[in-house]
């Protein structure tokens, strides 16, 4: 069971204190295991902060502002949320005292929510305090031509101006927002422009994360990734105009030229060279894209090129820790091609994070499919951080052992397993596409 306040899990806490995926609850053979997932205040068992434990009925599992108490399946007060009056005040690691808690009971019965009366919330982190403003970042803020306030994102802004922009096609609905198709008035020229969901951007620390990842990826410029030419806030919407490929991503690929589901392999390398190139250019600049997948990779219709979007998601790794408005325990992207460190492994995340979402997605553009599945989030999870997958081989039987190899290298479960950069992963990628002998001219 996942527990934490992000809806991938299992046991969603209403704490704002607790991370999305804050701790991992193991139970077979009688016995129940817990383990912290990198949480961003830690996870307390009776009061002392543990990384990983063995738990028994009765022990109290502190979690931010909330205290849950695990019960025996099949007892009483297994499946109830009780409030408790008398409480044991938990510290944090520099031993300061943190709010009152909240207790309920939790039995491995199933899901529950679990919302907490009133509560203090913790101090704020340097984080939450000491970066600027939104207003005071030197992002563009212009107004648009059209008077008054716009509608909500969809079909009704075709044919408006946002900006310098003619709105013309509603391109995509995304998770994150709506994407369209729009022109420069100036130049002529074909843009996307992505709007950004008001509801998902509207508290302060999300929006400072935009504009410190509008900061991070402004003036990058390489043939494989897609250029960001403007961003900022407007009429408190935060959006984006960027490069347009004119093509698919690669999961629409998969579906319009792909064999039951599996691109050729020719096809996966010339796409996993040009990411890599992109990912070596990102790695000198400093930079981790945490959100590798298909639907990230654009394929240009005009010549086959593969370009690597949505580098909104990049983080400088040159940022202290106090700086990060990504805490450790929150997940972004898919979750399938997450790499383990990202799902509380433990193990550091940096760029090597990177090379095993290329090898998550590379396995995917071959065999159809992601390198582990699960029924549920929990067991996914579980899965990813400690079962190989199935050599796509087998799944995918023209698939060449040297591409493989570098493939099932950059699936490797610790990072210190894998390549050491994408630099290495592309000269290992050359060498397979000589060896095979694929050139850029076919």
């Amino acid at each position: 069971m996942l527990v934490g306040r992000g809806e991938a899990c299992d046991v969603v806490i209403d704490d704002p204190s607790a991370s999305r995926i804050h701790c991992r609850l193991l139970a077979g053979d009688g016995k129940v295991f817990l383990s912290d997932a990198g949480s961003r205040w830690g996870t307390f068992v009776n009061g002392k902060r543990v990384a990983e434990c063995e738990l028994r009925p009765g022990d109290e599992i502190t979690i931010g502002e909330t205290v849950l108490r695990l019960a025996a399946e099949g007892t009483p007060d297994g499946t109830t949320l009780a409030r408790q009056s008398e409480i044991r005040q938990p510290f944090d690691s520099d031993e300061q005292p943190m709010a009152w808690p909240t207790r309920h009971n939790l039995s491995l019965a199933g899901p529950a929510t679990i919302e907490p009366e009133q509560f203090d919330p913790p101090s704020p982190s340097p984080a939450e305090v000491t970066p600027p403003a939104v207003d005071s970042v030197r992002i563009p803020v212009r107004r648009p031509v059209d008077a008054g306030p716009l509608p909500p994102a969809g079909v009704k802004w075709i044919g408006r101006r946002f900006l310098s922009c003619v709105i013309e096609e509603l391109l995509a609905r995304t998770a994150s927002g709506h994407v369209f198709l729009a022109t420069e008035t100036a130049t002529g020229q074909h843009v996307a422009l992505k709007v950004f969901d008001l509801a998902l951007m509207s508290d302060d620390i999300t929006r400072r994360r935009f504009v410190r990842a509008v900061e991070t990826t402004r003036g990058l410029r390489h043939p494989h990734l897609v250029t960001l030419l403007e961003a900022g806030i407007e009429q408190d919407l935060c959006y984006t105009i960027s490069e347009f490929v004119e093509g698919e991503n690669a999961a629409a690929l998969i579906q319009r030229i792909g064999v039951v589901g599996m691109l050729d392999w020719r096809t996966t390398l010339r796409i996993a060279v040009d990411i890599t190139a992109a990912l070596v250019y990102a790695a000198e600049q400093g930079l981790v894209h945490r959100n590798i997948t298909p639907r990230n990779i654009l394929i240009r219709r005009s010549d086959g090129a593969a370009l690597l979007n949505d580098l909104l998601l990049a983080r400088s790794l040159d940022e202290t820790a106090s700086a990060r408005l990504t805490q450790p325990g929150e997940l972004l992207g898919a979750i399938p091609f997450q790499s383990p460190e990202q799902l509380g492994s433990g193990q550091p995340l940096d760029h090597r994070s990177d090379l095993y979402q290329l090898g998550a997605t590379l396995y995917a553009l071959l065999t159809g499919r992601p390198p582990l599945e699960g029924r549920t989030t929990a067991e996914l999870i579980q899965r990813v951080l400690t079962e190989p997958p199935v050599p796509p081989s087998r799944i995918h039987l023209a698939v060449p052992a040297l591409l493989e190899g570098v493939i099932l290298r950059l699936l490797a479960k610790r990072p210190d397993d894998r390549y050491s950069s994408a630099e290495a992963v592309l000269k290992d990628l050359e060498r397979v596409r000589r060896y095979l002998g694929e050139t850029d001219n076919e």
